[in-house]
């Protein structure tokens, strides 16, 4: 069931007018334990993007926490805000993917859903980051999941790059949240 589900939401959403292409509606397992929603797709090879591909950098350290924490990548399902990796996230290409995820999130059922930045935040709950979250990272009250709010990892590898010691706080605020979210599904 859950496969014509999704095969349906992919059919419906996976267009880009901007683009004039069709991209995923993300990647994992359907009947996956977590679902991430990171800000939008990367683009390794411009013809086919994608969520996290298995040889992208965020995988890479994503992998890595997980390894750490006791998580397997496999137990987890990864889509976006946005289906297209457009240069620029508006406001309206946010919001527009409200009801999407809202299928994708019924459709796979996870214990735990974990946003990766602000965007992700504001596509799932439809709201900006109340200033009592805003610059922290962790758990987040919503009556039908149970939610974490987490650094954005194409952000944080960017900013590694552009100044190393900027990040060492945002590895370690990943680290604790990964590791909160495994408390709950151990």
């Amino acid at each position: 069931m859950n496969y014509e589900e999704l095969t349906e939401i992919q059919d419906e959403f996976s267009y880009c007018e901007s683009c004039k292409m069709n991209h995923s509606i993300g990647q994992g397992r359907l009947d996956a334990t977590g679902m991430i929603i990171v800000p939008k797709p990367i683009s390794l090879n411009k013809k086919f993007p994608s969520i996290y591909s298995s040889d992208s950098k965020e995988m890479d350290v994503l992998s890595m926490i997980f390894s750490k924490v006791d998580l397997h990548i496999d137990d987890w399902y990864i889509t976006s805000t946005v289906t297209c990796p457009s240069s620029s996230l508006t406001k309206q290409d946010v919001l527009d993917s409200n009801e999407r995820l809202k299928r994708i999130l019924y459709t796979i059922s996870p214990k735990v859903v974990v946003l990766c930045g602000p965007q992700s935040y504001y596509a799932f709950f439809g709201t900006r980051i109340p200033k009592l979250i805003k610059g922290s990272y962790g758990p987040v009250e919503c009556s039908n999941y149970k939610v974490f709010y987490n650094y954005d990892l194409t952000k944080y590898l960017k900013e590694k790059l552009e100044d190393p010691s900027k990040c060492q706080d945002a590895a370690k605020t990943m680290f604790q949240t990964w590791t909160k979210v495994s408390k709950i599904l151990s």
